[in-house]
């Protein structure tokens, strides 16, 4: 009969221990980013299915519209003000257009704030008589800091793109 653990046992069994807490600290490591991507992922498909929506309304009730305001910039079809509905059109000259993805910090929701978790929605827009035909481009994930300042999330962008087409009134 034994009357202890020899000191080579203890050392392993601390090996052992420290080997499984370092691979688990790892493994909810990557499960979190993991599952920030699919959450990420979820909201850009619901934004850009939105944005979509959104657009196809704007064409169908085209008469609220002039061609240099359907074919300027997206901010018409209720959303007037460039920073409300998660649509934030940058004033310089380059236009880019920010749409809010996940909401940091604040309580203000579809409205673009620094922090925010945002994609670029870019649109190309086609008419054919009656017909148009509409894609929306979704790149993401960038945080934004300023009409200037925005930077990735990840290491890599992913891009959304829909494609569809309506009747012009």
């Amino acid at each position: 009969m034994r009357p202890a653990f020899t000191l080579i046992e203890i050392l392993s069994g601390i090996f052992i221990m420290s080997v499984i807490t370092i691979v688990s600290m790892q493994s909810v490591n990557y499960l979190n980013y993991i599952h920030q991507q699919n959450e990420l992922r979820y909201l850009a498909l619901n934004r850009i299915d939105s944005e979509m929506s959104r657009l196809v309304m704007a064409y169908e009730n085209y008469t609220n519209f002039t061609d240099s305001d359907i074919n300027g910039k997206y901010n018409g079809n209720n959303a007037t003000n460039s920073g409300e509905y998660g649509l934030k059109i940058s004033t310089g000259t380059d236009k880019i257009n920010f749409v809010q993805l996940k909401n940091i910090g604040t309580n203000n929701f579809n409205k673009v704030e620094n922090g925010d978790f945002v994609g670029i929605l870019e649109w190309n827009a086609t008419k054919n008589g009656n017909e148009a035909n509409l894609s929306l481009n979704l790149s993401y994930p960038y945080i934004y800091r300023s009409d200037s300042d925005y930077s990735q999330l990840w290491n890599h962008v992913e891009i959304v793109n829909l494609k569809t087409s309506t009747k012009v009134r």
